[in-house]
């Protein structure tokens, strides 16, 4: 978290860095209710 003084204020702002990675989904498996995924296998 960054900081910044403002007189008579209370003032934060956060500042994120932007992460990115390639990656390949080799596998998936239904979720076990058998509904949408549950799980995925990914490599980089």
């Amino acid at each position: 978290m960054a900081y910044e003084y403002a007189p008579g204020k209370r003032t934060m702002f956060k500042i994120k860095h932007a992460r990115t990675a390639d990656v390949v989904a080799w596998a998936y498996r239904v979720h076990k209710s058998g509904e949408g995924l549950g799980s995925l296998l990914v490599g980089l």
